[in-house]
């Protein structure tokens, strides 16, 4: 603020026009020109394309130290032919319903070829279709699956999904 006129400060923009606070002024404009003059308005931030690319590491950096990213991760790698990862969009607790059944957790993952499904249990984790009629896509022994996470994350896998399961 400007104390002696106790208004924001009038700031010079890159176009040379007068801005409040470092932002162009609002201005009514047709309905036939707005995306241009939005796309004018975001183009002239300078900061912009900077904090962009700031968000996009710290996505990166979670992406890479998050123990089912990972696992999820080396599971669509284990398609033929691999699938890229993209995201996971739930999990819910599931068991086979036998007296001695352990519960996992079974997630639902998006993939660059659509909706998967992923289930690790303390011998093997899989990837399949979900639905009526799940078909198994691919599987893999604990101890591979395990030891790629805590080599990207430092976390144990199994470890990371009985706190998660156990969560009340």
């Amino acid at each position: 603020m400007n104390a002696a006129t106790n208004q924001p400060p009038v700031l010079p923009n890159r176009l040379g026009q007068l801005s409040w606070a470092g932002q162009p002024e609002l201005n009514v404009v047709p309905d036939q020109t707005y995306k241009i003059e939005i796309e004018q308005l975001i183009a002239s931030n300078i900061l912009a394309e900077e904090r962009k690319q700031s968000r996009a590491k710290v996505i990166r950096d979670a992406f890479e130290k998050d123990p089912l990213h990972q696992a999820f991760t080396y599971m669509c790698a284990l398609l033929k032919p691999p699938v890229p990862y993209q995201k996971w969009v739930q999990a819910r607790a599931v068991s086979d319903g036998s007296p001695d059944s352990v519960t996992n957790l079974k997630f639902t993952i998006q993939t660059a070829a659509g909706l998967l499904a992923v289930v690790v249990d303390p011998r093997q984790a899989f990837i399949f279709e979900d639905g009526s009629n799940p078909r198994i896509l691919a599987q893999s022994d604990i101890g591979p699956l395990c030891e790629h996470v805590l080599k990207k994350t430092g976390v144990g896998l199994l470890g990371y999904l009985a706190a998660m399961r156990d969560r009340k």
